[in-house]
Formats: structure tokens, C-alpha cells, sequence
């Protein structure tokens, strides 16, 4: 890698050459650079303006839909019931403080109900669908329906955000450490005090490195090498540790590719593997899941942890 820049300017005309500001630097990388240098896009300042534009104009613009439903009769009090039209649903009703009377003057119109209840701007619904059902001639003050669609609002946003309270069974401590994974309970129990862990970054190991009941993450390119893999593997096994073979840091190219191609081969090898990206969890789960790997850490007990 040379170094991370903003691209300033692009030239196909010699030869698709980019020109950038490298970070720190006040004019453009070095030259000549290597004919075979790749080039990876990081970030890019149009899209990402398209995309805080976007955001800015959706937000607080999410709503959930609500089918109402109104009913009247003479005599008798109007119903008025709301029910979530999304996801799980929800439905409650109110009824009117006053009873319905008959018109003697501006009757009620359906039209007119339709669109007084229908008018839910400031909250967080919008009317999906709107059923308005009475006999003519009838009359409700337009401050009742108001206040019909107010409180239904009112409960049915207070029944959307309660989350019921769950009772988890208690189970007794020790169930939870049967379900350990053998060797991590095992390094745990030999264990005196907090157990160490040392993270390597580089291609290759200090040749004056000596091993200590510790975990170890090491990066799968070590594994490249059976004959490696094998003498790591087994002289941290003898001194008590745990060792981990890291996924690829953000990978680029082929990089991804490799890895999932010699996974299989890497599991006999390490205790397990430290996914650095929750992508990552996607080889042993769901429809891109390596079988082999899935296969290998539930028959060998191999361990999975994360990074930070």
C-alpha cells in the first residue's frame, strides 16, 4: 500500500491515472508508481452528500400505518377503533363522551369524519385505510371527533411502546458453564488470576517467540503453511494456551476468497477463530455458510469469538 488520499482529479486520456493529496502531503504521490498498483475506493464525498441529503429529507417522516374505523347511530355513542396495520397488530377502541343526536342543522358527512380523522400530522401514524359507516342525518360536535382521534392516538402509542415485561426461567450457574465450549472451560480452569491474550498483526511470528498459558489470535495467513500451522499449533496446545486463527482485517480483493477456500483446512489446526467484522458470522450461518467450517467447529467444539 502507498498511502490513503482524496482524488482530486482523473485523467483516462494518460492512461486512467488518478491524481490525489495524499494525507499530510501536499501535492500528489510520488512518481512513478508501480504499473500494477491496485487502487481501492473508500469513501466518496458525492455519494456520501446524496446520502445525508436522503436521511434529511425521510427523517421524522417515518410513520406507521393505521386503519381506523368509525360507526354512529342515533341515540347511541360513536366507536371509534384504530388498529396498527404493520407487524404485529394492535387495535383499540373509543367511545364518544356524548351520545349521538339527530341533525336539525349540518348534519355529519362522511367525507368531512373521513377527513377530521384522518388528520394525524404531528404524530407518528397515517391513515392506511379509512371506514366511516352511519345513517344520515346525524350529528356529533366536530370537537368530539377531535378528541376521539386524540386519545385513540394516544392509546394505541401507548400500546405500541410498552414492551411486556418477560420472566426468564432461572437456571443455576453451573448449567450455564456446562454449556461451555471443553477446551475454553479447561484454559479457564488452569487459569491462575486473568488470563493473558496476545494479538499479532504480521506475516510472521518473532523467531524468538516462546509460548505461556495464553490465547493467542493470530493471522490466518500462517496457516498458509500445513508444516507452520502444525508446530503452532501444537507448541501452544503443550504450554497450556488457546490459539486462534484471525479472519482477514476489512479484506479486499481476493483476500475474503482465499480464506473461506482454506478454512476447512486451518480448523484442525487452531482452537478456533476471531471473526473481526459481524460479517464474518455469515460463513456459519445463513445462505452463504461454509458447511465444512459449520461441520468443523460443532464436531471439534472450536471456539468463536469477536473483536472489539
Amino acid at each position: 500500500m502507498v498511502a490513503g488520499g482524496t482524488v482530486n482529479s482523473f485523467s483516462p486520456s494518460s492512461g486512467e491515472v488518478l491524481v490525489c493529496s495524499g494525507s499530510g502531503q501536499t501535492g500528489p504521490f510520488p512518481t512513478p508508481l508501480p504499473e500494477d498498483l491496485s487502487a481501492y475506493l473508500t469513501s466518496d464525498s458525492r455519494l456520501e452528500k446524496a446520502l445525508e441529503k436522503m436521511l434529511s429529507d425521510t427523517m421524522g417522516q417515518v410513520r406507521m400505518p393505521l386503519d381506523i374505523k368509525f360507526t354512529a347511530a342515533p341515540g347511541e355513542k360513536a366507536i371509534l377503533t384504530v388498529t396498527s396495520a404493520r407487524g404485529t397488530k394492535h387495535t383499540v377502541s373509543v367511545l364518544s363522551p356524548i351520545p349521538v343526536s339527530c341533525a336539525t342543522a349540518a348534519p355529519l358527512r362522511i367525507d368531512d369524519v373521513k377527513e377530521r380523522l384522518g388528520k394525524l400530522g404531528n404524530t407518528c401514524f397515517y391513515a392506511n385505510k379509512t371506514d366511516v359507516s352511519f345513517p344520515d342525518n346525524i350529528f356529533l360536535p366536530v370537537a368530539v371527533l377531535n378528541s376521539m382521534r386524540r386519545e385513540a392516538v394516544e392509546k394505541i402509542s401507548e400500546l405500541l411502546t410498552t414492551v411486556p415485561a418477560q420472566k426468564l426461567p432461572a437456571e443455576p450457574a453451573s448449567e450455564h458453564r456446562a454449556t461451555m465450549k471443553p477446551e475454553l472451560e479447561k484454559f479457564l480452569s488452569d487459569s491462575v488470576g486473568k488470563p493473558r491474550s496476545y494479538l499479532y498483526y504480521g506475516p510472521e511470528l518473532p523467531e524468538d517467540l516462546t509460548f505461556e498459558p495464553a490465547i493467542y489470535y493470530l493471522p490466518h495467513t500462517l496457516w498458509h503453511s500445513a508444516e507452520v500451522a502444525e508446530n503452532i499449533h501444537r507448541r501452544v496446545s503443550e504450554a497450556g494456551g488457546l490459539l486462534m486463527a484471525s479472519l482477514p482485517w476489512l479484506p479486499l480483493g481476493n483476500e475474503y476468497r482465499e480464506f473461506m477456500g482454506s478454512a476447512c483446512e486451518i480448523a484442525p489446526h487452531c482452537h478456533g477463530f476471531r471473526f473481526t467484522t459481524p460479517g464474518d458470522f455469515g460463513l456459519i450461518s445463513g445462505k452463504f455458510a461454509l458447511k465444512g467450517l459449520q461441520n468443523a467447529i460443532s464436531g471439534r467444539g472450536l471456539i468463536i469469538c469477536a473483536d472489539l
